[in-house]
């Protein structure tokens, strides 16, 4: 009989001794911020090594101290990612039939979390970003006007920053918020180094939110899957957030992970940022030489996150760029769509491979490359109507139709680009002509599209309905 092969242990063995560099998640790169002494921590709750669901020792005080680090009054580490922190803020904040103010720019876990709240959503478009045709910020006055609409709304979920960086002005919107008599929920998963890293917008911990959800291993010297989730206010009930994440974690949480969310506190309060941002400021001067490329940028005057480097180009595929980056330089990107590549950066990235992007850059920026089909520029996500709430949307039997065939029909599925991650779609929406045609042009450019199965043409899920309940 064959040996049986770990093809996931070994690739990703092969992976780690390739000479390619990541400018992408997570922010230790690929160790350079970490140790090596894993396994020997990889323990379980024995005597002496506290319990994460009910922390009271060693557990509790290393997320105090994190708090202090960054100001909060609580911080709970999180070993099921940010998703499992958006979740419990919501169930926190929500229940049954409850409503609630959400960023239509929202990551995918939180439809998750308005299954299982039985929360009704009321979404809100953030404006376009400048030069770049993506969602950037959120207006104040905007979400003041819609909470008028929603007075019984018991909060409000946004992201800053954005996938792409853009930040939005916290303070404000936590002063409308907090006017309405509301909870402000911060997806801060891409910002977790905004607490600690000078130069930086500050951090919505300190900007007025009442609870903070950031991913540790995006940006700082954490394992992928790390995340914390700050309680910056006392209008928060601590208690439920407590029960709600008992909900969303793991009953055994890993000790390796915790143990390098206490580690990355510690290293980044040690750290000398200034550094990084003064390698930042060069790289992105010397980039902004660039003919046929530019780096994008978006401040209202709230900040921008300056460690994503965002490029664009007014045509060429820059897929196909970041093809080539990857191909003949050896540098991975974070995400590739036609219109813009993102490299994210960390504290803990090194002199070779920012001399690496700017060395392919400049080569390829000299070149002819592909360009980019008119057709292909991808507009900000459609508003779709809600027929049903996601939990009632959750609920319902599903067919398989081809995707051309679609219009008038309500998804059973969420239909999400990944990344970054944010979908087109929800479950329970109204798939109208403009939506499919903008769904048939992410499967044919963006390439992973979740929710969309091929067998051999697309087919998407939609809600059964029997007896003419339509």
């Amino acid at each position: 009989m064959e040996q049986s092969q770990c093809s996931l242990y070994d690739r990703l063995k092969a992976y780690g001794k390739q000479p390619r560099y990541p400018f992408h998640m997570p922010g230790h790169k690929l160790g350079r911020g970490m140790d090596n002494d894993i396994f020997s921590m990889d323990i379980t709750e024995i005597t002496g090594f506290d319990n994460l669901h009910q922390a009271q020792g060693i557990i509790r005080e290393a997320e105090q101290a994190y708090a202090n680090a960054v100001g909060a009054k609580e911080t709970f580490f999180l070993i099921n990612g940010a998703s499992c922190g958006l979740i419990g803020a919501l169930l926190t904040l929500c229940w049954d039939g409850d409503e609630v103010v959400v960023g239509r720019n929202c990551h995918k876990s939180v439809w998750d979390g308005l299954v299982l709240s039985g929360a009704v959503p009321h979404f809100i478009l953030p404006e376009r970003a400048a030069g770049l045709d993506v969602f950037g910020q959120v207006d104040p006055q905007r979400l003041d006007e819609q909470l008028n609409q929603y007075p019984n709304a018991k909060g409000v979920l946004i992201t800053s920053p954005t996938f792409e960086g853009v930040v939005s002005d916290i303070a404000a919107i936590a002063d409308v918020v907090h006017r309405h008599g509301m909870l402000l929920v911060v997806d801060e998963a891409h910002g977790a180094h905004f607490s600690f890293c000078e130069g930086f917008p500050q951090s919505a911990v300190k900007l007025g939110a009442d609870i903070v959800v950031q991913s540790a291993h995006k940006t700082l010297a954490a394992p992928t899957q790390t995340a914390l989730l700050h309680v910056a206010s006392d209008r928060v009930d601590v208690d439920r957030l407590r029960r709600s994440l008992r909900m969303t974690q793991s009953t055994s949480p890993s000790y390796v992970f915790l143990a390098y969310l206490d580690r990355c506190r510690m290293v980044m309060e040690k750290m000398d940022t200034q550094p990084y941002w003064q390698k930042l400021q060069q790289v992105r001067q010397e980039l902004s030489a660039l003919q046929h490329m530019s780096l994008f940028s978006d401040d209202a005057g709230c900040g921008y996150d300056v460690a994503k480097l965002v490029l664009t180009s007014p045509n060429w595929d820059m897929k196909v760029v970041a093809e080539t980056m990857r191909d003949e330089f050896g540098v991975e990107m974070e995400f590739a769509m036609p219109t813009h590549i993102c490299y994210m950066t960390s504290p803990f990235d090194a002199d070779e491979g920012f001399e690496a992007l700017i060395r392919g850059l400049k080569a390829i920026d000299s070149r002819p490359m592909p360009r980019r089909k008119t057709e292909e520029g991808f507009s900000a996500y459609p508003a779709p109507k809600t027929v049903l709430s996601p939990r009632q949307a959750a609920g319902k039997e599903l067919r398989e139709v081809p995707l051309d065939k679609a219009v008038g029909e309500i998804a059973g599925q969420a239909i999400i680009p990944y990344p970054p991650g944010i979908p087109l779609v929800f479950p329970g929406e109204e798939l109208t002509e403009e939506i499919v045609r903008h769904i048939e042009q992410m499967v044919r450019y963006h390439g992973n599209v979740l929710g969309i199965r091929f067998d051999p043409l697309a087919k998407i899920s939609i809600i059964r309905y029997d007896n003419g309940e339509r």
